[in-house]
């Protein structure tokens, strides 16, 4: 959904609501998978997994609102601790 390109971005949209039935439940259990994994890319040099990364935090963050936020924190902040060679 966060995708750069159109296509990519409404193909994953069709397929995201063919398979999901409650968005921010799935989210909210998908939700330590997936923020390791934005975290590693907000860190990439790679500047389009950045803008990416940024979006779809920030697709999160709207979609979710103030319930995701006390859940987004923890995960931030365990994977900083951690010391990942990719954050």
């Amino acid at each position: 959904r966060s995708d750069e390109n159109s296509v990519v971005k409404q193909a994953c949209g069709q397929v995201w609501k063919a398979v999901v039935q409650n968005t921010p439940r799935t989210l909210r259990e998908l939700l330590p998978t997936l923020m390791t994994r934005l975290i590693a890319n907000l860190a990439s040099t790679n500047r389009e997994k950045q803008r990416v990364a940024a979006r779809c935090v920030g697709d999160l963050v709207g979609k979710l609102g103030e319930r995701v936020m006390p859940e987004l924190m923890p995960i931030f902040m365990d994977t900083l601790s951690e010391g990942d060679a990719h954050v």
